[in-house]
């Protein structure tokens, strides 16, 4: 699981943004691929992770 950072991440699979899981790596860039989780699971794919908006940010405080 990861903390959501930076601006709103298009869906792979659909034209919504707010996409909450990564669902592969590009290989050749390192590029990361983002999707809905229930985008992805319509399709078979499993999420590498997902994002979490309540997770601490670093450097955040307590």
């Amino acid at each position: 699981m990861a903390a959501r950072i930076g601006r709103p991440k298009h869906c792979t699979y659909c034209t919504e943004t707010g996409a909450d899981c990564c669902v592969r790596v590009q290989p050749d860039t390192g590029r990361h691929i983002y999707a809905h989780r229930d985008c992805a699971g319509r399709r078979g794919v499993k999420a590498m992770y997902v994002f979490l908006d309540d997770a601490p940010r670093i450097g955040a405080p307590r």
